[in-house]
């Protein structure tokens, strides 16, 4: 979805991705969306297969990583061809594990036509070691909470979708034909479960480890040529502040990495926001500002 079908040759556009399982009909992705309007960008969300209410034609949802990026790809050459002039920039915004797409498209971009690069990023509580943040994730606080709720929607978006995992074969991204136990799948407690039935399976990992491994962006983010901006919390109860890629960002120019003592997973907000008087005590839009600012000058530097 996008926020204009046209734009001028040159106002600068945004695509963002969501968290896991999310999409446009995410508060921070419409928050974000409202401010990037009030600042002449345009914007453009992709919503995930199976998310924000999109279909699921084939039996494959998205990964980390394979076919997730091509598919950015996809919607960037899409964006260039026929919303964004020849000279308009366009950003990639992506959140937890839209995050670790964005770090991964920016990082491998290099290989892409002209046609399919962004100018610019920012990532917002990215899981930059993916096996290290799992072994986060199955903590009790954030296995009882969050895996949980986020098991909870990722089934309830397969149940959604049975009939084209029922009626259709299941094939591979290398193209190979796949058995999946839709029973067990169904009855996933656990995210490593699902990546375990759907994800491995469908985007040939042999492993849930070797998936996560391979997904992990923090061993790409020396190949990152384009300004990226990078904001996490030091008490993200799902990524240790151990993921954060402090030397990674030392070491490439291209990086600038934010860190907030607080702020938890995607939970920034700042008390400062009351003195707007209109009785929302703590909604916040520092995310939102402080994401913005860095765009807005790394394209004033251009």
């Amino acid at each position: 979805s996008s926020s204009s079908s046209s734009s001028s040759s040159d106002q600068p556009w945004m695509l963002l991705v969501s968290g896991l399982g999310g999409g446009s009909e995410d508060s921070y992705v419409q928050s974000m969306c409202v401010e990037a309007a009030k600042r002449n960008w345009r914007v453009a969300v992709l919503n995930m297969r199976g998310c924000g209410n999109s279909p699921v034609i084939s039996p494959r949802f998205f990964s980390a990583m394979r076919g997730s990026l091509e598919d950015v790809r996809e919607t960037v050459r899409y964006m260039r061809e026929e919303l964004a002039g020849p000279r308009a920039p366009i950003a990639a915004l992506g959140w937890s594990n839209g995050a670790t797409i964005v770090n991964n498209y920016a990082a491998q971009q290099g290989a892409f036509d002209a046609k399919e690069r962004v100018d610019l990023a920012a990532t917002m509580c990215c899981p930059f070691d993916m096996p290290m943040a799992d072994r986060g994730f199955r903590k009790p606080f954030s296995r009882m909470v969050y895996d949980r709720a986020l098991t909870r929607k990722l089934v309830s978006k397969i149940k959604e979708n049975i009939e084209v995992f029922e009626e259709l074969p299941v094939v591979s991204l290398e193209g190979k034909r796949v058995e999946l136990d839709l029973e067990r799948l169904l009855g996933a407690r656990t995210i490593r479960e699902i990546d375990a039935e759907l994800t491995c399976k469908t985007f040939d990992y042999p492993t849930v480890d070797a998936y996560y491994a391979d997904s992990s962006c923090n061993q790409r983010l020396k190949d990152v040529e384009i300004p990226l901006l990078m904001v996490s919390a030091i008490d993200d109860p799902l990524i240790p502040d151990s993921c954060i890629p402090y030397e990674e960002a030392r070491r490439n120019d291209n990086l600038m990495l934010v860190t907030t003592r607080h702020g938890g997973h995607l939970g920034w907000v700042d008390e400062a926001a009351s003195a707007r008087g209109d009785g929302r005590r703590w909604c916040s839009d520092w995310i939102e500002r402080t994401v913005l600012n860095h765009l807005d000058a790394a394209l004033h530097l251009a």
